[in-house]
Order: structure tokens, then sequence, then C-alpha cells
């Protein structure tokens, strides 16, 4: 893995102080490095952390959205190297879904992916939210005592005993009828539940480590069982393993069984109520069935009713 960074100590946090850098200066794909550190001062190296992906880009603080950002060069260079990382330890501008905001907090995971596709990826906006939502869960079940405790809250959050532990956003390009390439942002609280506004679609915010009971909650354990987890669903569904994914999902569905309200969630911030009821299914295309409710629910915003 090539590591491009402007800190070295941030690295050492982020991937270990076991982690070997070797004595190289690679200024290939330079051009992602001047936009991913907005014209800082960068070094680069190289280290045996990872073989699967190749160039990871980490900034001790990022004054701009790394997602947004990689979504960005994407739009403007169809030449992206596949299977790179971008890591933060801090910043602002850092969003979900509509850009609401997350807090980014020194301690948790602050990472965004690129990869390209195989173009025989049927549904691949669903299929991009699946696989990174299961290889969060089974980074959580790495952790013996929290193990078959994550679950999905639809449609890309991920729970610990209700509490958000996790965001999820995704974005795909094309050129033409081909896919050309898939971004993913995942926020996860590792350390620290991050200050967010609390309403009834996210009503507490949680920690691994808040949760781990006792159990020894690094960075660097964490982030490398999440990369190994993200390879396995990213090889999964471009060898058409959407369905494996999907089942995974839903198995741990946080809903599945409960009674929920979807609200509209519009671009200007508005949320009316769609539909009140239990949930009876999720279908492939992750759409919410409601019991005694004639329309399946593509998208909105969730809220349980206890």
């Amino acid at each position: 893995m090539k590591i491009f960074f402007d800190n070295i100590e941030t690295v050492k946090n982020l991937l270990g102080s076991e982690v070997k850098i070797l004595d190289e200066n690679n200024e290939d794909k330079i051009f992602i490095a001047k936009k991913i550190f907005n014209q800082k001062f960068y070094n680069s190296t190289s280290s045996n952390f990872s073989d699967y992906w190749k160039y990871l880009f980490v900034e001790e603080y990022s004054s701009q959205s790394q997602f947004d950002t990689v979504c960005d060069l994407n739009s403007n260079n169809n030449d992206l190297p596949d299977n790179f990382l971008c890591l933060a330890e801090t910043g602002k501008g850092f969003h979900g879904f509509r850009n609401r905001s997350w807090e980014t907090k020194k301690g948790n995971i602050h990472l965004t992916i690129y990869f390209k596709p195989q173009n025989n990826i049927n549904n691949i906006h669903p299929g991009l939210l699946l696989l990174g939502a299961v290889a969060v869960v089974k980074t959580i079940d790495s952790i013996p005592s929290l193990r078959n405790k994550a679950q999905t809250k639809w449609v890309n959050d991920i729970v610990l005993e209700n509490s958000k532990v996790c965001g999820i956003i995704t974005k795909s390009f094309s050129v033409g009828n081909s896919l050309s390439g898939a971004v993913i942002g995942i926020g996860l609280n590792v350390n620290s539940s991050p200050q967010i506004e609390r309403d009834i679609f996210t009503p507490s915010t949680t920690s691994i480590s808040e949760l781990a009971f006792g159990a020894e909650v690094n960075i660097p354990s964490i982030l490398s069982n999440l990369l190994k987890n993200l390879k396995s669903s990213i090889i999964t569904l471009n060898n058409n393993g959407y369905d494996e994914l999907l089942d995974f999902y839903i198995e741990r569905s946080s809903v599945l069984g409960k009674k929920v309200a979807i609200y509209s969630d519009l671009s200007n911030g508005k949320n009316e109520l769609i539909a009140t009821g239990i949930v009876k299914k999720i279908n492939k295309n992750l759409e919410i069935i409601l019991e005694n409710y004639s329309e399946s629910i593509r998208k909105g915003r969730l809220s349980l009713i206890i």
C-alpha cells in the first residue's frame, strides 16, 4: 500500500505503531494527493498494511468532506486507481445523507473508499449500501462481547442497542451504460459518541468502546478488520453475491417485525409522514413492506415507535 500523509503520527494512530513504514517516495497519483490535501504539505511512503488497497490518503485534519472530494475527483477524472482509501483523524464538513452534518471526533473512523465495480452488477445503489453495512456489522462482530449485537437500521445506519454507531453514504458513477466508479463513506464511532442533533430518527448515539464491556478496543484493530470485511463484501458483490449480502442485512435488521413511522426525506429538510405500521418485509431493492399498507416504500426516514 502506498500512503500519502500530512502527519506520520496520525498514520501510526490509525494504522498502529507496529505498521512498518518503508523508506520510499511515491509520487504517482500525485494529482489525487493535491486534491485531497488541498495543496497542503504532504509526504508519501509505503507500508505492508494491505495488499488489496493500493493507495491510502491520511489527513490529520481535513478541511472538507473527503467523500465529497473523491466524488469530485471521479466526476472530473475517469482515470482514478481502483481500490484506494481516504482517512481523516478529524475534520469539518463531513456529513451523512442529505448533507446532514456528522461531527468528526478523534478516536473514531472517518473512512472513504473508492473502487470500480464490475459492470454486471444490478441494483448498484442498494448493493453499495449492503456491502458497507455488512462489512461494518461483521467488524463489530469481531469483538466477542458485541458478537451478533450490531444491527442494520433501514436504510443506511448501523445501531447497537438501538443507538446509532455508524452511518454510511454511497455514490456510483457511470460512463455511458458502464459503471466507472463507486464511493462509500463510513463514519464509525469507535471510542466516542459524536454530538448530533437528536430527533425521532436518531434519538441517541453510542460507540463501540462504550458497549464493549471491558474488551480492548483500538482504532488499528477495528480499521484492519473493517478493511478486510470491505474487501470481502466487494468481492462478494462483484461475484454476483448481491443476494448473499441482502440476506445478511435482513437477518440483522433492527426494524423487521417492529412498529415504525416512515417520513419523506425532502431536500428542504421537511419531513412528512408517509405511513405507520409493522415492518413485514424488506424486499430485494431494500423497499420496506408494512402490514396493512398497499405500497412498498423505497425511500424515506424511519422512526421506531416504542
